[in-house]
């Protein structure tokens, strides 16, 4: 067990204290990051949901609502990638896209 909670301080994260009613241990993953239990996340994600859809100019309120709901679908998405040679390599080299891309070619020219 010691080893896995020095290899959680290694990457910066910080043991929390499990949630009540809850085994799941909540750990901080990065300096500014508030950890937060499933009814908080709900929470979260229902009051961002009604906001943005009260006024969807509200790009705070959009981005709450992923960073609510975006965690299974990073995981989907990771689990997908390791079953392909072509993903592993990705998630090997984590290239950066901006890097790789021509971002002059990519603009947009207004109608």
């Amino acid at each position: 067990m010691e080893s896995a909670e020095a290899g959680e301080r290694a990457r910066g994260g910080e043991r929390m204290e499990a949630p009540r009613g809850g085994s799941r241990q909540r750990r901080q993953l990065y300096d500014s990051h508030v950890p937060t239990s499933l009814l908080e996340k709900a929470l979260l994600a229902g009051r961002a949901a009604f906001g943005a859809l009260r006024d969807p100019a509200r790009a705070d309120l959009v981005a709450d609502l992923g960073d609510a709901t975006g965690a299974p679908a990073l995981e989907w998405m990771r689990r997908k990638m390791r079953e392909s040679e072509t993903g592993r390599l990705v998630l090997a080299e984590r290239p950066r896209v901006a890097a790789l891309a021509d971002l002059d070619s990519m603009q947009v020219e207004p109608p």
